[in-house]
């Protein structure tokens, strides 16, 4: 499942004032592609929008290579789930499944509630781990009505042996998920406890619901609980990571059809997904469609061409099919002068050549490249 990146973020920082650390978690558009690549149906998408949420906040002190893994098995229809927040480079990485996608009776409901979705017995298993080692582990069971609110709650409870007020909701409008947030606020040692049960009282009454509900950001979640302004720095972005191994993808890619692949290949705006085929293995980048949005051959130059080669970048929507040999010779000399620079580029169109384009125009893309695209 490739997807792209999009604003989801965690954002944390702590109100000096008040003595509490606050964290707000928008994983919305993460959970949403994840909902439709596993094709859920609502229940399952209001569950798993809310693990990601809970496990996303569990990773927000995590180091590169640090993950966070979290599993349920319930009693209730859907079964269980697995979700994962990996720390990486610059961003949080999100993936997870449900034991069930689809539940009969559940799905018809306007707004399936948690409860009814989850049962009221779980077993959780939480695992903080590294690429070597698990640095943490923690199992228990939830007895009686729960949500993930409460997982967090009773495994901060159990883990810092401190309390914790927590909030973790989704949203559904159409049957589709329209949001999947959580806002977390955990004192610090020396909190006075008249502020904490303050707290307590907004979230019972709704005021943290909804300002997530309003997607508000975590200084404004903070005013709007009379908290003093958080001290913290940029929000982290969250998006889908999967990190499989590149034999995995391969087998993946030779189980779609053909109207799977030409929908793929059909998509030359690949921008997004670039960074994880190199962590992959990918070392050659074909096509190259630099006019699809993202992929502007300046910024895949900077941003990869030290670790790829380029292959394709001819244009044959444009160029190759309408344009004159000139215009042909002007393109090949510019990619290769830009995808080219670090000696990675080897020339071709971005696509097979089309029956429109005039044989002197493929003739002339290699002859400018025979005759003056040397290294």
């Amino acid at each position: 499942m490739l997807m792209p990146r999009n604003t989801d973020a965690i954002a944390a920082g702590c109100c000096r004032g008040a003595r509490f650390n606050a964290t707000c978690v928008d994983v919305t558009e993460t959970a949403r592609e994840l909902c439709r690549g596993h094709l859920c149906g609502p229940a399952a998408s209001r569950a798993l929008g809310e693990a990601l949420a809970a496990v996303a906040f569990l990773a927000v002190d995590a180091a590169p290579g640090e993950r966070a893994i979290l599993r349920m098995n319930v009693n209730g229809p859907l079964q269980g789930l697995c979700v994962e927040a990996a720390s990486r480079d610059g961003f949080v990485g999100l993936r997870g499944y449900p034991h069930r996608k689809v539940i009969a009776g559940l799905d018809e409901s306007e707004d399936p509630r948690a409860c009814d979705i989850l049962g009221n017995a779980a077993s959780v298993q939480i695992a903080l781990t590294n690429e070597t080692r698990r640095l943490h582990h923690a199992a228990f069971e939830i007895r009686g009505g729960h949500d993930f609110s409460a997982v967090l709650s009773k495994y901060h409870a159990e883990s810092v042996q401190r309390p914790l007020l927590v909030h973790v909701a989704t949203s559904l409008y159409g049957g589709y998920l329209n949001f999947a947030r959580a806002f977390v606020a955990a004192p610090l040692p020396d909190a006075d406890p008249a502020e904490f049960d303050r707290l307590q009282t907004c979230f019972l009454d709704g005021t943290v619901s909804e300002n997530l509900d309003a997607c508000v950001s975590l200084s404004d979640l903070c005013a709007a609980l009379k908290l003093d302004p958080p001290e913290c720095p940029p929000p982290r972005p969250v998006r889908f990571h999967c990190g499989c191994s590149r034999e995995r993808v391969l087998d993946m890619l030779a189980r779609l059809g053909p109207a799977e692949l030409r929908a793929l290949a059909a998509d030359g705006a690949a921008r997004d997904i670039i960074e994880d085929l190199i962590e992959t293995g990918v070392e050659i980048l074909d096509p190259v469609q630099w006019r699809c949005p993202g992929m502007e051959r300046e910024g895949l130059a900077r941003d990869f061409g030290e670790r790829l080669v380029f292959h394709g970048g001819v244009d044959n929507q444009q160029t190759l099919p309408f344009g004159t040999t000139d215009d042909v010779r002007e393109e090949v000399l510019k990619n290769f002068e830009i995808l080219g620079a670090n000696g990675g580029y080897i020339l071709g169109p971005c696509h097979n050549f089309q029956p429109v384009g005039p044989p002197e125009n493929a003739v002339a893309m290699y002859e400018t490249g025979y005759n003056e695209c040397v290294y």
